[in-house]
């Protein structure tokens, strides 16, 4: 079953973890159909390995406030994953044919949806169906199999976060790797050894 109703832990290929306090019961934090993807790759690749990085090469060799940026930065990746892979991407819940035109879940008239037959249910204007994750979402982009989960209107934002705090780790460990082995050589070379 694929409706988002309180009772279900599963929308389509999503796996809700926790849900909202509130009467509607909306999804707090879900895993997409990728979710290995992000816990047993991503995550060790984007977050693990930079806090390795840091602990046993950066600390020892430079500078702390060196350590301190690249913690951050490590943590800002970590975020922007976290805010990305474990949102609600924007699923709206399914509308089943022969219901009676009304205000839709994102606030205007149910009249201008249409049908969608892989989805089994109407959706507005601008939304998709996707397959991986048997759900219509609002403003649908992309699924992601890095972040394990679709990319929509309401985690587009962090993605793109993602992406390019996830670009400036990349630069900023090779300077420290640059850093750490042009201080080393030059430590080696005051001390008389080549």
């Amino acid at each position: 079953s694929s409706s988002s109703s309180a009772s279900s832990w599963f929308i389509g290929n999503f796996t809700v973890l926790a849900r909202s306090w509130s009467r509607d019961g909306r999804p707090v934090v879900i895993v997409g159909p990728y979710w290995t993807m992000l816990v047993f790759v991503t995550f060790p690749l984007a977050v693990v390995g930079p806090t390795l990085v840091a602990v046993f090469w950066v600390a020892p060799r430079l500078h702390v406030a060196i350590l301190a940026t690249y913690a951050a930065m490590v943590a800002l990746v970590a975020a922007a994953l976290g805010s990305t892979g474990l949102r609600d991407p924007g699923i709206l819940e399914r509308v089943p044919e022969g219901t009676a035109p009304g205000a839709g879940p994102l606030g205007g008239p149910k009249a201008n949806w249409t049908w969608n037959d892989q989805a089994r249910t109407f959706k507005p204007p601008g939304a998709r169906y996707c397959p991986w994750c048997d759900a219509v979402l609002v403003d649908f982009d992309h699924t992601c199999p890095w972040t394990g989960t679709a990319i929509a209107r309401n985690n587009i934002q962090s993605f793109r976060g993602f992406v390019v705090s996830l670009q400036f780790l990349a630069y900023y460990t090779a300077a420290v790797f640059i850093l750490g082995g042009i201080d080393g050589a030059w430590r080696r070379s005051a001390a008389g050894s080549p």
